[in-house]
């Protein structure tokens, strides 16, 4: 008995609805990472735009804390200018009523003692020094050197006619000792300035190896 043909379309219909299936399967796999990858895309893009803006943001403020430091010091430096002319203006009502000479000695070791070197100006704004030589630590030298001028310093102590005057006078330690307390003593006997202070200082005064430079 001969077999009937076996029909092959309903395994046909079969097939493509299985390819249709795994069509679609594979369809809603790739979509999703396809949009995965656009979305990671973004976000990369988003993190390089924020550090972009936080390294515009730090630049920002650290000028912007510059601009604040200069501004802080220019205040300061007004500030300062301005008390520097008020201070000027009270030195120049007080000197309108009274002098002051200011004398500087700088000491200079050697083996055979100590060389005085002598330098005064009559106090004003930028007044230069002038050198008044060498004191001599001996008494009587001294007494000669005063009775010479002094160096041209008591010429200057003599001009300040009847104005009220102070003398100040400064020492290096270096200088021979409360040198400045015997010139003080010798400037109120040889002159009418009776207020003469003296001092010893630490610190180099060097005002008068540049006046001695700069006398002729």
């Amino acid at each position: 008995m001969r077999k009937k043909p076996l029909d092959m379309i309903p395994f046909v219909d079969i097939m493509i609805v299985v390819l249709f299936i795994f069509a679609t399967i594979e369809e809603g796999e790739t979509t999703p990472s396809t949009a995965l990858a656009d979305l990671q895309e973004q976000n990369d893009k988003l993190k390089a735009d924020v550090s972009k803006s936080d390294a515009k943001r730090i630049a920002v403020e650290a000028e912007r804390d510059e601009l604040e430091k200069t501004i802080e010091a220019s205040k300061q430096a007004v500030e300062q200018g301005l008390e520097a002319n008020r201070q000027r203006e009270v030195m120049k009502a007080l000197l309108g009523e009274a002098q002051v000479v200011e004398v500087e000695i700088e000491g200079n070791p050697t083996d055979a003692g100590s060389v005085n070197t002598c330098c005064y100006r009559r106090f004003a704004v930028d007044a230069p020094w002038k050198s008044c030589g060498e004191i001599p630590s001996d008494g009587d030298e001294r007494a000669r050197w005063l009775d010479f001028g002094a160096g041209g310093l008591l010429p200057e102590l003599n001009a300040t006619g009847k104005t009220p005057t102070l003398v100040i006078i400064r020492q290096e330690k270096d200088a021979a000792y409360n040198i400045s307390d015997k010139l003080g003593t010798d400037i109120r006997e040889k002159t009418p300035i009776q207020k003469a202070f003296a001092s010893t200082v630490e610190t180099s005064v060097q005002r008068c190896t540049a006046a001695g430079a700069a006398t002729p």
